[in-house]
């Protein structure tokens, strides 16, 4: 279930709740005065934007490169 960001839009005050979609809608409904945000999830700060650039993470990468035989799909971060 994702976490949702709604503000009001009279007062600007921000609040957020976990919840399925569903529950959302509902909410959104009995709430007319807040305007839910949309947004994507955040799964992990740094893996989805590129900026975790450990060195284990790259040593873990370039082993598995070299096992992978004729496959160089495979892209370190730099």
């Amino acid at each position: 279930m994702p976490t949702y960001r709604a503000i009001n839009k009279k007062t600007k005050e921000e609040t957020e709740f976990f919840c399925s979609i569903s529950e959302m809608e509902q909410w959104e409904k009995k709430n007319p005065k807040w305007e839910v945000q949309c947004g994507t999830p955040l799964l992990h700060a740094g893996f989805m934007t590129g900026e975790s650039k450990s060195d284990s993470w790259n040593s873990l990468l370039k082993t598995i490169k070299k096992r992978s035989g004729k496959s160089n799909t495979i892209k370190l971060r730099k």
